[in-house]
């Protein structure tokens, strides 16, 4: 177990573990199994991904989360259907605009000159 410097106590009996942030995060691989447009956000697509929760099951009795993401800038529905994404699992459902989103999309990318993203990659 490693302690840090700086959290040791004054007198030094009682050690504080680090912990690390990382154990906290639950990534999970999904495929886009279909897109949206939100009804009531330009900007925003809902996605159904299946994480392969209920796999065993029939796909009619298969989990598919809702994620609500800000990607309808930069991909259609139809580019993002069938697609592999890296998803957080594990954060608090959150309403988006009326819409309950089950997680978060991990995406990457480039800024122009002016701060706008120029090129966005899920």
């Amino acid at each position: 177990m490693e302690f840090a410097h700086d959290e040791l106590p004054a007198n030094n009996l009682e050690r504080l573990p680090i912990s690390d942030p990382a154990d906290k995060v639950d990534l999970r691989v999904g495929v886009i199994n279909s897109v949206t447009k939100h009804p009531e956000a330009d900007k925003l697509l809902l996605l159904s991904v299946d994480v392969g929760e209920g796999a065993q099951s029939t796909a009619a009795e298969r989990r598919y989360r809702t994620i609500v993401s800000g990607l309808a800038d930069y991909y259609s529905p139809e580019q993002l259907t069938g697609k592999m994404i890296v998803l957080f699992a594990n954060l608090k459902p959150r309403k988006l605009r009326g819409i309950e989103s089950q997680g978060m999309l991990l995406a990457a990318s480039s800024v122009g000159s002016n701060g706008d993203a120029v090129r966005v990659e899920v």
